[in-house]
């Protein structure tokens, strides 16, 4: 079974690789995971300010990827959601490898 991982941060040009994906080619029963990935800033601070920037930092990530999930869920209708912390570069490519994806897809 395919498995396809889509990027995303809700950019103009992840919304245009999300209506791409929508029309792609892929074979009966491909699996979809859209990540956004929550670039939290790591902080040596520990203090409810700080805790509350971090927390609206993931709930938006989670927000874009249920926004993108919801966008194509009449050709993946049981596509998952995820919202790694950490740099979307390096948190992007865990996940893809994590997951096994044949096809990353990002704007």
């Amino acid at each position: 079974m395919m498995r396809v991982l889509l990027a995303t941060d809700g950019s103009v040009d992840a919304r245009a690789a999300a209506d791409w994906l929508r029309s792609f080619p892929l074979p009966d029963g491909a699996q979809l995971r859209v990540v956004s990935a929550a670039g939290v800033p790591a902080s040596p601070i520990d203090i409810p300010q700080v805790r509350e920037v971090q927390a609206t930092v993931r709930a938006e990530a989670l927000a874009v990827a249920e926004a993108t999930r919801t966008a194509l869920g009449a050709r993946f209708a049981g596509a998952e959601i995820a919202a790694p912390d950490g740099d979307p570069r390096e948190a992007i490519i865990r996940m893809a490898e994590e997951w096994h994806a044949g096809l990353v897809v990002l704007g």
